[in-house]
């Protein structure tokens, strides 16, 4: 135990749903920083401590930023990659400011939105425990892999959009869909291969939502989107969605 404590700062848009945070390291001192994106989604830097006040040496956060990140911290699936003491204040702070947000009608208000908390916490809690636990950076090794699935997504996106509903909420909700798949698919290209399990969650919340999807429809994206975080089975999630958007697409001529 080395007995500091060190001032972690967390701040997040309710909007862009994007969290951050700092930790103030200069108690430990600053030595050499790696930076790491172990997804698309995430972010992290963390520093080696150096002073002989620490202890225990080793690699401590320094800074982070998750994008869709309650969608990610709200999903039992997806893999949250934070030190176990910042997720529960991540997930104190996030709930806190949605909650806030019921009381405002305004999309501009929620997009201008922004929450921010600090907390002094041991400085133990967030070092790398060691070098085998750092997350797994997971990326295909089949190239042709992403530039598909990239662009089955844009081909169900297309198909979600065209579904025609005439309830309001339904047909927000499902322009909403289809702008995460379009979101999913930019994402899986740009990064070559790299999964994106904030984006992912956040598509498949969406996709229990109201959306104009029938029952098949939505189990049937569910089940593809079961495997769409480990890029090995990308060429699976490819036919499973291509035969999804061939259904949607089916029934809109019918």
């Amino acid at each position: 135990m080395t007995g500091l404590n060190v001032r972690t700062t967390l701040r997040y848009r309710p909007g862009p749903d994007v969290l951050s945070g700092e930790i103030d390291l200069r108690a430990a001192g600053g030595g050499a920083t790696s930076t790491e994106s172990p997804d698309a989604d995430s972010t992290f830097v963390w520093v080696a401590a150096h002073t002989n006040e620490v202890r225990s040496q080793g690699e401590y956060l320094s800074s982070f930023q998750l994008v869709h990140a309650s969608a990610r911290l709200a999903d039992d699936t997806a893999v949250t990659p934070l030190p176990a003491v910042i997720e529960r204040a991540a997930r104190a702070l996030i709930a806190t400011s949605l909650e806030a947000l019921t009381f405002h009608n305004s999309t501009a208000a929620r997009l201008r939105a922004k929450a921010e908390s600090s907390t002094e916490l041991p400085l133990e809690s967030v070092q790398r425990a060691d070098s085998t636990t750092r997350p797994r950076v997971c990326s295909v090794v089949d190239s042709s892999a992403a530039p598909r699935l990239s662009t089955s997504l844009t081909r169900i996106s297309e198909a979600v959009r065209r579904r025609v509903s005439t309830d309001n909420e339904a047909a927000t909700a499902t322009d909403h869909l289809s702008q995460l798949l379009l979101e999913l698919s930019s994402t899986v290209s740009f990064r070559r291969g790299r999964a994106a399990p904030s984006t992912t969650a956040a598509t498949r919340a969406a996709a229990r939502g109201r959306a104009a999807l029938t029952e098949c429809e939505r189990q049937a994206l569910e089940r593809a989107f079961r495997d769409l975080d480990d890029p090995a089975s990308w060429h699976q999630v490819s036919e499973s969605l291509d035969q999804l958007a061939l259904l949607i697409e089916r029934s809109e001529r019918a």
